[in-house]
């Protein structure tokens, strides 16, 4: 996003080898260069099971956010889980993160971390598992804002042992017009 950007979505994935019944997420983020307006569910994998419990907490200035999820909690009990992912599906979506771009941010790379023991009650990434509390390996992640001139390559994924031809496209941001 660039300055002064509103609903840019940030998209939280996880992959798991054992059945989930509930989670939690934990995270921070700069205060002073972001806004978090909301976090949600929203996606087609979490969203499809309709979890009975969601409950989402900003704080916008001490840059903290935390989501927690029951899959099955009211009565009558029927038991809702996010399945184990083999190893060639594609991980999941778990959470949306919607943030908001300051005016006044500065053009960089600032951090998104997965933090456990966060506020106040203390928070920690967690998965469930009927009740059992997985603690899940975290990969933190990055929010870019551009601000000024940027000359950026593009960023691809291939996968290894498959034969074909990749572009990989310059872009450029800029706040004047260019004359060459």
């Amino acid at each position: 996003g660039s300055p002064g950007d509103r609903g840019i979505h940030v998209i939280v994935t996880a992959r798991n080898d054992t059945a989930i019944h509930g989670y939690s997420l934990a995270f921070t983020y700069p205060a002073d260069v972001l806004e978090l307006t909301s976090i949600s569910t929203m996606g087609p994998h979490v969203e499809s099971v309709e979890p009975d419990f969601v409950a989402p907490t900003l704080d916008n200035q001490l840059g903290l956010g935390n989501l927690g999820v029951i899959l099955a909690y009211q009565e009558p009990l029927v038991l809702k889980e996010l399945p184990p992912l083999t190893v060639d599906d594609y991980p999941r979506i778990i959470a949306r993160l919607t943030f908001d771009v300051l005016s006044n941010a500065l053009g960089g790379s600032y951090p998104l971390r997965l933090v456990d023991g966060i506020g106040q009650p203390a928070n920690y990434n967690r998965f469930s598992d009927r009740g059992t509390s997985l603690t899940p390996r975290l990969e933190d992640g990055v929010f870019r804002v551009f601000g000024g001139n940027v000359l950026q390559l593009e960023k691809k994924l291939l996968i290894g042992g498959i034969h074909q031809s990749t572009e990989i496209k310059a872009l450029v941001r800029h706040p004047e017009p260019l004359a060459g």
